[in-house]
């Protein structure tokens, strides 16, 4: 079987009310756009069995793949398991819950296709927004940029956004991190890799179905003490 051009990574836990629509938005761009893709779902063996409905989707949807993990083990762990799983020249990651609108996949390809190594999504960026979150959550977002740039010697705006995409022989070989700050581990070992880097700014969105599962106090105070275990590599 020809290994497809894309491999998408979704790490679901209770999306049930999302997960057939953004499945289906996703391969709509990927077929108006050429890109020949594979879907992977990494479901925390959700309790409103998200597992069931991506079952359903299976039987008529070939490039749709389900793995049910034991339990919920965390955001990271779960977008790396996908990652490892993935068998496309590139490989993707976003947010089942539409936070990532599946146009803006042909931009991060397109920069790929030009030579960089990893595209990464950035809200702070001009032409990217973040409307839903407000207040607090701006500013713990803005101090976490600043801290993560001091502390690995990089110059991003935006180290914890999910949507991603980057080539498959770049993926770090060890990531400690299971929680978000997975991601910001992710950005720090391909750089330090010598990946060649670029932000994609996009608009973030809201999800029309369920809740979200961001704790602010709890991520922003774990994601400090986090943020120095991944520069020292402890």
């Amino acid at each position: 079987m020809k290994r497809p051009d894309l491999s998408i990574i979704l790490a679901t836990y209770n999306e049930r009310g999302n997960i057939p629509n953004i499945i289906r938005d996703i391969h709509k761009v990927c077929k108006q756009s050429g890109i020949k893709e594979e879907i992977i779902v990494m479901d925390d063996n959700s309790p409103d069995k998200t597992a069931n409905v991506v079952r359903k989707l299976m039987r008529t949807n070939k490039f749709v793949k389900l793995v049910v993990r034991p339990k919920k083990v965390g955001l990271g762990a779960a977008i790396y398991d996908g990652y490892k799983r993935a068998t496309g020249k590139y490989i993707m990651s976003m947010d089942a819950d539409y936070a990532h609108n599946p146009k803006y996949i042909p931009k991060f390809y397109k920069k790929l296709q030009q030579g960089y190594d990893v595209a990464t999504a950035s809200r702070s960026l001009p032409g990217g927004k973040d409307p839903i979150n407000t207040g607090a959550k701006v500013y713990v977002h803005k101090i976490s940029v600043i801290l993560s740039n001091l502390l690995l010697g990089m110059r991003l705006t935006d180290y914890t956004n999910n949507m991603r995409m980057f080539k498959r022989e770049i993926l770090p070989k060890d990531i400690k991190s299971k929680s978000h700050m997975f991601l910001t581990e992710f950005l720090y070992k391909t750089h330090k890799k010598g990946a060649k880097i670029v932000e994609v700014p996009v608009v973030l969105g809201h999800r029309p179905a369920g809740k979200s599962k961001l704790n602010l106090r709890k991520e922003a105070v774990r994601g400090f003490f986090d943020l120095i275990k991944i520069r020292f590599d402890l």
